[in-house]
């Protein structure tokens, strides 16, 4: 039972991440997490260390690959990578200098220093795309991007319970709903301020 168990969820997770990314629209950040997470979890489920590095070049040559116009043509695409790129690459760097021990660090410090290094990385493109930068993105980031997760795993459980059951999935919406309301008001008020 134990291993039908394994198979069960080694081939379940990502048929529902694929699920997830169609229900989305295929934006390329979804593509590439998407990419990067059934990655993940192949590895996983064979014994292989996962090696983020790797992992995240096969999402950028796969993508490219199969589109290669995205390079240029869909800033999602390099917003999305250059943020990875930034939490892997620098994320090390800002906890040696901010002698942040990994043991002891609490999920708001490392939210903090994430967010941190993938706004440090995406900046330049943001510059490069639009001209200027909001002084008021990492604060704000730093205030919804824990939120994030909640809105899309709750919005994700409504849709699907759609198509169960209208009300049981109304129900599954209000927390999504009361997630999403937070976000937007976050925004407006920084927004009106700046």
């Amino acid at each position: 039972f134990a291993v039908f168990s394994h198979w069960v969820k080694f081939f379940c997770v990502p048929a529902v991440i694929v699920l997830f990314v169609l229900l989305s629209g295929g934006e390329s950040s979804a593509v590439r997490a998407a990419i990067m997470g059934i990655i993940l979890l192949i590895g996983k489920g064979i014994g292989r260390p996962a090696n983020m590095r790797n992992i995240i070049a096969f999402a950028a040559l796969g993508m490219i690959l199969w589109n290669p116009a995205i390079i240029v043509s869909d800033i999602g695409f390099i917003l999305s990578f250059a943020a990875v790129l930034g939490i892997i690459y620098i994320t090390p760097a800002i906890k040696r200098l901010v002698k942040a021990d990994e043991e002891k660090m609490g999920p708001i410090l490392r939210c903090a220093i994430e967010s941190t290094s993938a706004q440090i990385a995406v900046t330049p493109v943001i510059l490069y795309f639009f001209g200027s930068v909001s002084p008021v993105s990492l604060p704000v980031n730093l205030l919804i991007v824990g939120t994030v997760p909640f809105a899309t795993a709750f919005s994700f459980l409504a849709a699907f319970l759609g198509v169960i059951s209208g009300n049981v999935s109304a129900i599954a919406a209000i927390p999504a709903n009361a997630i999403l309301q937070y976000e937007i008001k976050i925004i407006d008020i920084f927004a009106s301020v700046f």
